[in-house]
């Protein structure tokens, strides 16, 4: 079963991607509310994607330094921001990150971006 790492500083959408991912993609998900919480358990490589807000608003680091730091550890792990800013696409080009997923998609394209890198 693939692992995948969740962050999110909202404990209702962390348990609803959760949930969604573990019943309908048959994904092991590890939830964070911070972000400094989902870089420590970065560090140990065994996980095989990486799912990160933008916006911790009880943390000190943003999605982006989210992204920046597990590359130090991890440089071929999948990592997506999820973000509910409405002009998500700017961070596409983000040195380090695979893509970038807007909330507002829905948890169907969640688990297809998914499914399309971890088999």
């Amino acid at each position: 079963m693939a692992r995948v790492l969740l962050g999110d500083d909202s404990s209702s959408v962390l348990d609803c991607i959760k949930d969604y991912l573990e019943i309908w993609g048959n994904y092991d998900v590890e939830i964070f509310s911070t972000g400094e919480e989902l870089v420590a358990r970065a560090g140990n490589p065994n996980y095989d994607a990486v799912l990160s807000d933008f916006d911790y608003g009880s943390g000190r680091m943003n999605g982006l330094e989210v992204v920046a730091t597990i590359r130090e550890h991890n440089p071929d792990v999948p990592i997506y921001l999820v973000t509910g800013e409405p002009d998500a696409e700017k961070y596409a080009s983000t040195q380090g990150l695979t893509g970038v997923i807007p909330k507002g998609e829905g948890l169907d394209k969640i688990l297809e971006v998914l499914s399309s890198r971890i088999k």
